[in-house]
């Protein structure tokens, strides 16, 4: 049952982004992330079903990000790893979710060629009372740079998370700053928004 939400959920977020491209940003890259679960790779030919849902929907594939935790990769390794590296060679981008919560995060880097590094927004929201959450979130940065890997910094809620990561050097951060959850519709809007201010 999972399964069929997981794929339903990717059907419909392509499906999404291939309308905000059209109506948003005038058919310009417009990339669209997806929490995934490992459930979704125990099929036959999964890969090849992600394929076909980026080619129905009109996508290219590097503008697909597939979320997946540590934790999903622990539990069906080899299975997902080989599906992952499938997606990757057609384009599709991999994101660790939670990174440094799991319990051997180093390793899984060796392992898996991911694209983006997603700091939990425990380190995020600690920012502000601990030391050590500092300390944390700018070596996963410096560890990003170094693998050539894309950092977002997750559960950013307030202007001094913003600044504290803007002084790491974290490349990218989302959170209820920036927006809290809204209708396609809405979303859509703010994304003129952001096209019109930036550019």
């Amino acid at each position: 049952m999972l399964a069929n939400l997981s794929w339903w959920v990717l059907e419909e977020a392509c499906r999404q982004a291939r309308i905000w491209r059209g109506n948003v940003s005038d058919g310009s890259p417009l990339g669209m992330s997806v929490n995934v679960s490992e459930s979704m790779f125990r099929a036959e030919n999964s890969a090849q079903r992600v394929e076909m849902i980026i080619e129905d929907s009109g996508i290219a594939p590097q503008d697909l990000s597939l979320e997946v935790t540590e934790r999903d990769c622990m539990d069906n390794e080899e299975a997902t790893q080989s599906v992952l590296a499938e997606l990757q060679k057609i384009g599709v981008k991999i994101h660790m979710d939670d990174f440094g919560t799991g319990y051997s995060s180093l390793s899984y880097l060796q392992r898996c060629a991911y694209d983006t590094l997603k700091i939990d927004r425990s380190f995020v929201q600690s920012l502000e009372s601990e030391h050590q959450s500092k300390v944390i979130i700018k070596t996963i940065v410096g560890l990003g740079r170094m693998l050539d890997m894309n950092v977002v910094a997750e559960g950013v809620e307030s202007q001094e998370q913003l600044e504290a990561l803007v002084s790491l050097e974290c490349p990218e951060a989302q959170g209820f700053w920036f927006s809290r959850p809204v209708p396609p519709g809405e979303a859509g809007e703010l994304l003129k928004q952001a096209r019109h201010a930036y550019g």
